[in-house]
């Protein structure tokens, strides 16, 4: 072997080994390729799972609030129709009711109706009002020792001649009458510094609560505002315009205070209405019923519980269970109680534990309807029968 050929040898192993190099490169370089390919993969895989998982969630709120509009929209129009249900129904059963099957009183008999006497009075020809020979209410005249103001009346001028010079005979002609003054009082309270001679301590009587501003109404005023809205339902601004009249504009309430006592003094009835309740759930028998009313314009129950001592008034938006589960009546009262009411079917529910009876009179009224109505199917189809059989017998 020559110089040449063992250069060529020389070479051919360097190329061997560069390319054996070159080769562990290349499979470095391919695994880090991959290996790079499989992060970003994984980036974009997570980049587009969160994209999708915040875009569904967002698209789930959204929907979320479209059926809770549409499911709000749905109920409003669910209580129109069952208002119009309801006026269609009265309406309709008006045109059928008289005083023998309702509360409609007889003078309001329609026009062509025989009229249901309800009572055993017959018709006289006496005017109305008092009878002749009947001893007259009038007022007695009090005695003397009741008499709390005179008011002496003298004439300034003879009637006949007009003369001032009058000398008085001393006798005299007495008329008495019944009155009352209002008279407002402007009460000072005056809460006096005082010092113990035993511990030389200073104080002063303590200061009620209903008397921490400088100046307030006394619960004489409060009182009267209160029962002059809640008893005669006097509106607010009459309420202060009444009390203004009747102490000569002395004492000028505001229509928010006349609010405020409403509440006030319902936040005091806590106790009374509890135990109102207790004795209502406590009670053999007791009757409730629901009546259409509205509140601002909208459609609102007015409920009653009831015994013949106690009556329980309580308002609200809807004629559900859940509203008569919030006035925790029905559902406190025991097994021995007998609850009557007009055909609800809420009361047979089986979480209640009272007895059950159903109204009579209402069973009455409707027993009674319901005959007039089968007669007078009964009537149309005996009329129906009766032209059917006409005609059968003209086209023999």
């Amino acid at each position: 072997m020559n110089a040449k050929d063992l250069e060529k040898q020389f070479n051919f192993r360097n190329l061997l080994h560069e390319l054996k190099t070159l080769k562990d490169k290349n499979y470095h370089l391919t695994l880090n390729y991959n290996n790079l390919i499989n992060k970003q993969d994984n980036i974009i895989d997570k980049k587009v799972r969160d994209k999708t998982k915040e875009i569904t969630q967002k698209h789930k709120v959204e929907i979320k609030d479209i059926e809770e509009k549409f499911r709000n929209e749905i109920s409003e129009k669910d209580n129109q129709i069952e208002v119009l249900k309801r006026e269609v129904a009265r309406l309709t059963s008006r045109l059928d009711n008289d005083a023998s099957n309702s509360g409609i009183p007889t003078s309001k008999t329609a026009i062509g109706k025989k009229k249901y006497i309800p009572n055993s009075r017959e018709k006289t020809n006496l005017k109305v009002g008092g009878q002749k020979g009947h001893k007259k209410s009038k007022l007695n005249k009090f005695k003397d020792e009741e008499i709390t103001e005179i008011v002496e009346v003298t004439p300034e001028e003879c009637p006949n001649c007009k003369s001032s010079d009058i000398t008085l005979l001393g006798t005299n002609k007495t008329k008495d009458e019944t009155d009352y003054d209002v008279k407002v009082i402007k009460r000072r309270y005056q809460f006096n510094d005082c010092k113990c001679n035993g511990c030389n301590n200073s104080f002063r009587s303590k200061i009620p609560k209903e008397l921490k501003e400088d100046n307030q109404y006394g619960t004489t005023v409060q009182s009267l505002a209160v029962s002059l809205t809640n008893e005669i339902y006097t509106p607010f601004n009459k309420t202060v315009k009444l009390i203004s009249g009747i102490t000569n504009d002395e004492i000028n309430l505001s229509e928010g205070f006349v609010v405020k006592l409403q509440k006030r003094a319902s936040g005091n009835l806590d106790k009374f209405i509890g135990d109102c309740k207790f004795n209502l759930t406590q009670a053999d028998v007791y009757g409730w019923d629901d009546a259409g009313i509205t509140v601002n314009q909208k459609q609102a129950y007015l409920r009653i519980y009831a015994t013949e001592k106690i009556s329980y008034l309580v308002a609200h938006e809807r004629k559900n269970k859940e509203s008569l589960d919030k006035d925790g009546i029905l559902i406190n009262t025991s097994e021995k109680t007998t609850v009557m009411h007009d055909h609800l079917l809420h009361n047979y529910n089986s979480k209640y534990r009272f007895k059950n009876v159903e109204c009579l009179i209402h069973l009455i009224r409707r027993l009674k309807k319901s005959h007039e109505e089968t007669k007078h199917k009964w009537q149309l189809d005996l009329k129906e029968l009766l032209s059917n059989a006409n005609k059968e017998r003209n086209s023999l």
